[in-house]
């Protein structure tokens, strides 16, 4: 199992480092934009904590995205490279593939996640007690359940599919199609947009969870060579 840990975390290694280096793009644009904001002056410190907690949000809302790549990628790049058929011939179940997949997914995933709560619950109100996001209703549930929608779409299209190009752009663009989907349903039924947004982050959760389980069926019951 270590060993099949270790292959998939060899895998996603490259991801990892694209994801932490868009994090860090977030945080390095932010600074730029709120030193050129008050240059030549420095930026006060209720300026500073703010930025934080608001980049911090941000980051959490461009994860999902992220996110999508690690499940688009996550079974379909072995087809691609045929290490797949080879992987079927040894001892590994199905079952051990999948569990070190999810673990390599699950530990990636929440490093990435660390970095931004620590700027919006902890560095940044340390900063100053009052610190806020300029982003009005932005939520870290919304953000949570949009990573489980694209991860979860991203691993059913990766499950069904030889390539990770196709799973990878269907999953970046779940978040898009969700919502218009919910707009739809606001239109036909005549419910308020505002109360159909309150339930994206319930629908987008449920629907990653039915993504996921379908796509680890589909892989379970796949004869790979």
């Amino acid at each position: 199992m270590r060993a099949l840990i270790w292959k998939d975390y060899r895998l996603n290694r490259t991801l990892l480092i694209l994801g932490f280096a868009t994090l860090a793009a977030v945080y390095l644009l932010g600074a730029i934009a709120e030193i050129s904001y008050v240059y030549p002056a420095v930026p006060e410190s209720r300026a500073c904590a703010d930025a934080f907690v608001s980049y911090g949000v941000i980051s959490l809302h461009i994860l999902p995205y992220v996110v999508a790549v690690f499940g688009g990628n996550a079974i379909a790049c072995e087809r691609a490279d045929r290490s797949a058929h080879f992987l079927a011939y040894l001892p590994p179940t199905r079952r051990q593939i999948v569990a070190s997949k999810l673990i390599v997914a699950i530990g990636s995933v929440a490093a990435l996640w660390i970095g931004p709560l620590l700027s919006v619950y902890v560095i940044g109100p340390r900063w100053d007690p009052g610190a806020a996001s300029f982003l009005p209703g932005a939520s870290v549930g919304v953000a949570a359940a949009c990573c489980v929608l694209t991860f979860g779409v991203g691993w059913l299209g990766s499950a069904c599919l030889e390539r990770a190009t196709i799973p990878v752009l269907v999953a970046l663009a779940s978040p898009i199609m969700l919502s218009f989907g919910l707009l739809a349903v606001a239109f036909l039924t005549g419910i308020s947009r505002f109360e159909m947004t309150e339930w994206a982050g319930t629908v987008g959760l449920w629907a990653g969870l039915c993504a996921f389980s379908a796509g680890t069926w589909c892989y379970l019951g796949r004869v790979e060579p």
